[in-house]
């Protein structure tokens, strides 16, 4: 029964790969999630920088070639049998429609403001920040950035099909206390114990990703993608935690939302991503 449990919220979880991809509609829940933070001071982790040609580019905590530390060794946590060696049958990824391009372009003008309407030269300029300047040229970068989510989301549904297939070989010791989210009354209790501001403590505790982003079944995969990342010798870099923040970007996540979320959680994105795409190239 567990282990159909874990399977069923492995699916959940990694249709989630492009959980902070949100665009236009899914803007309103990355704004929910950060809400606690916005109520202690602006103490924001990383700044965007606007480069001349209107490009935003992120720095990172972690060095630009150095791995980012999660804490503890997988291996110690979970066991799963032999992936490698599993075939599953090709996804295709979905294909995108100018219905979809169109859905997506008004989702993000009413994430900005604006009144549902014909896609102008003007609106382009104002959605890219002056990136494009004519609506064809928006629109075919639109449709790239709805192909690259798709190929994630395939990539994504292809690692589902192969822990599907070695479900009864999985099995989770326990979690890491890395892994294991706060609750409100154990902060609260902690707050009270040092004598600091709750919402201050809980933002930190948010920003880390112990509080308010996660459950027990988001550990469970997050422990499997990491096992995996070990074996395979995959990891994020702090170019890669940079670089993921400036991907979100491009999928219509505000710039303040991505700058407000905690490295570690952005870490877990990049690296669940990257495990995906290896799984994905080497099971079909």
């Amino acid at each position: 029964m567990q282990k159909k449990k874990l399977i069923l919220l492995t699916c959940i979880s990694i249709s989630a790969v492009c959980l902070l991809a949100g665009c236009g509609k899914k803007e309103e829940k990355l704004e929910n999630e950060t809400e606690l933070e916005t109520m202690a001071d602006d103490k924001i982790e990383s700044r965007a920088v606007t480069s001349e040609d209107g490009t935003v580019h992120f720095s990172s905590e972690t060095g630009e070639d150095e791995a980012y530390d999660f804490g503890y060794k997988a291996s110690d946590y979970v066991s799963l049998g032999d992936y490698s060696n599993v075939k599953v049958d090709n996804i295709e990824a979905k294909e995108v429609t100018n219905a979809d391009v169109l859905e997506e372009i008004l989702n993000r003008m009413n994430a900005s403001g604006m009144e549902a309407g014909d896609l102008t030269d003007e609106i382009a300029a104002q959605l890219s920040d002056q990136k494009y300047t004519t609506a064809d040229e928006y629109k075919d970068y639109i449709r790239k950035v709805l192909e690259t989510k798709a190929e994630e989301i395939r990539e994504g549904d292809l690692f589902v099909e192969v822990l599907n297939q070695i479900a009864d070989t999985i099995d989770i010791k326990e979690i890491p206390d890395e892994e294991k989210e706060m609750t409100f009354e154990e902060i609260q209790s902690e707050a009270a114990e040092k004598g600091v501001n709750i919402t201050e403590l809980a933002k930190q505790y948010q920003e880390e990703g112990k509080f308010g982003s996660s459950d027990e079944s988001d550990a469970s995969i997050n422990l499997i993608i990491q096992y995996i990342a070990e074996k395979e010798n995959i990891s994020v870099t702090g170019k890669d935690i940079a670089d993921y923040k400036e991907e979100l970007l491009e999928y219509g996540t505000s710039k303040d939302t991505v700058e407000k979320l905690g490295e570690r959680r952005i870490a877990r994105l990049a690296l669940k991503k990257k495990v995906c795409s290896y799984i994905a190239e080497n099971c079909v």
